[in-house]
């Protein structure tokens, strides 16, 4: 049988490679921008406000829902105008004096001056002291202002504390907003981030936690009067050592809500500063503030994403040093960085082992 004749060869198509654009390159936007938007946001707002205004009488029924419209409407108005204010505050371009304030009079004043009044009457202001803090008035009384209401769309039950922390510290504010919705963590939100990009640009330490049914804002005012440098021969929180702990960055990544809220408030108290999370990925977002001396961390630090994140910042922060927070009440254990071993405490005993760890890890690292 005779064969067939061979199919004559065909080229075979190849597609062309897809075209891929130019990468977008990240582009900080400027100070004149935000204003614009703040501004454009505002005006037509304000032309919504007016077309409303005149509109004919609304049937009763729909009288409350149109009242609501309107007071949303004022609000995001007023926001807008703040984003211009704002803006100019972190251009740089105008100097701003700086002065004692006192920070419960000026919480005082901006909550007597809120409008409407109702939004903020069950607010508890009984943990406020009388303490002075060295700010720009206009400044503060937009952080003021952001916090509150900030606080308040997490929920209505809204408690503000001021105090002092550590030697080195100025006082610390303290919004703490319990949440109506368990499911929804709102810490996007606008005014936090504006918060956060003015407290910064004034030289202020924002914070924000958010632990089972609550979301924390804490702003750490900077103590600038001269003050000698602490003696160190001299022991701090009852060890002795050359380096203090205070004003030292800590990155605390505890997945238990209860020790982590615990080892959280006891290196504040210390004077530390601290940026607490729940994962290896909120960590992550911690660092955009700077590089921590230490981490503090209830993961095995030989766990994938956990040890991958620590050679990251090892990388940068060569003398990084690391406390594991363990489930054995007896474990107490200085680091051995050479050989990969962290320091340990028992997750049980943080009150009496935590500072004295981490303030000894310092030491190691940064007396020399």
């Amino acid at each position: 049988m005779a064969s067939l004749p061979a199919s004559p060869a065909r080229p075979t198509s190849m597609p062309e490679p897809a075209w891929e654009g130019p990468a977008a390159v990240p582009t900080k936007l400027s100070p004149s921008l935000l204003a614009k938007l703040g501004e454009t946001f505002a005006t037509a707002l304000s032309q919504v406000q007016r077309d409303l205004s005149a509109l004919g009488p609304v049937a009763p029924s729909q009288h409350d829902a149109m009242c609501r419209v309107a007071a949303r409407i004022g609000a995001l108005e007023g926001l807008g105008v703040r984003i211009q204010a704002i803006a100019r505050m972190v251009s740089g371009g105008a100097a701003m004096s700086v002065e004692r304030v006192c920070l419960s009079r000026a919480l005082r004043e901006t909550l007597q001056a809120w409008s409407p009044a109702t939004e903020v009457k069950d607010i508890d202001t009984s943990g406020v002291e009388a303490c002075e803090v060295q700010a720009n008035a206009a400044v503060l009384e937009h952080l003021l202002d952001l916090a509150i209401e900030s606080a308040l769309q997490t929920g209505p039950h809204v408690a503000i504390t001021t105090m002092r922390q550590g030697q080195a510290q100025g006082p610390v504010l303290t919004v703490r907003a319990a949440r109506t919705d368990e499911g929804v963590e709102q810490t996007g939100d606008l005014r936090w981030a504006l918060f956060a990009v003015l407290a910064r640009a004034v030289g202020l330490v924002p914070q924000r936690v958010v632990a089972g049914g609550a979301v924390t804002t804490t702003l750490t005012f900077q103590e600038r009067d001269a003050r000698p440098a602490p003696d160190a021969s001299q022991a701090v929180d009852g060890l002795p050592r050359t380096a203090p702990a205070s004003g030292h960055r800590v990155l605390l990544i505890e997945p238990q809500e209860r020790a982590r809220l615990a080892a959280h408030d006891l290196m504040r108290a210390s004077g530390m500063r601290v940026d607490s999370a729940a994962s290896v990925e909120q960590a992550r977002h911690g660092l955009r503030d700077g590089l921590p001396d230490v981490v503090v961390t209830g993961f095995a630090v030989d766990d994938g994403p956990m040890a991958a994140l620590l050679e990251e910042i090892r990388d940068a922060q060569p003398r990084l040093r690391v406390v594991q927070v363990v489930d054995d009440d007896d474990a107490f254990a200085f680091s051995a960085p050479e050989a990969g071993h962290p320091a340990q405490v028992g997750r049980s005993n943080l009150a009496s082992t935590l500072v004295s760890a981490v303030a000894q890890e310092l030491d190691a690292a940064w007396a020399t």
